[in-house]
């Protein structure tokens, strides 16, 4: 895969065999621009849609989204048979990975587990 160029911009959308509508990139910024919100650790969004054409048979759009935060970057992907339908069904997917790593994080913090230790410790005092 070629590799996008570098922006400061919170949400970039690559398309591949098709040129994007002004009406698909406002989609896709105001969709993944949501995203954001929920993290305060995302600092950008890279779409990137592919014109997938069979042979034979309707033509479908896969979409690649890397969600760019501190530490490592999640990637998923996703398909539709139009592209505003691929990135309906990205965004619904990264909104799921998000609020499940972030939902594991707070549960994290506000209810701890006690550690086990093979030795016990002794009492200060």
């Amino acid at each position: 895969p070629r590799h996008l160029p570098m922006s400061n911009e919170p949400v970039l959308l690559h398309t591949e065999g098709f040129t994007a509508r002004d009406s698909l990139v406002a989609l896709a910024r105001r969709k993944a621009g949501k995203l954001l919100r929920h993290d305060d650790r995302l600092v950008r969004i890279r779409l990137t849609l592919v014109r997938e054409t069979p042979r034979h048979g309707a033509e479908a759009f896969a979409a690649t989204a890397i969600l760019e935060r501190a530490g490592r970057d999640a990637i998923a992907h996703a398909a539709g048979d139009s592209p505003e339908a691929a990135v309906h069904a990205i965004v619904d997917k990264l909104e799921r990975m998000i609020t499940a790593r972030t939902g594991a994080r707070r549960r994290a913090v506000q209810h701890p587990h006690p550690i086990e230790l093979a030795v016990a410790l002794p009492k200060a005092g």
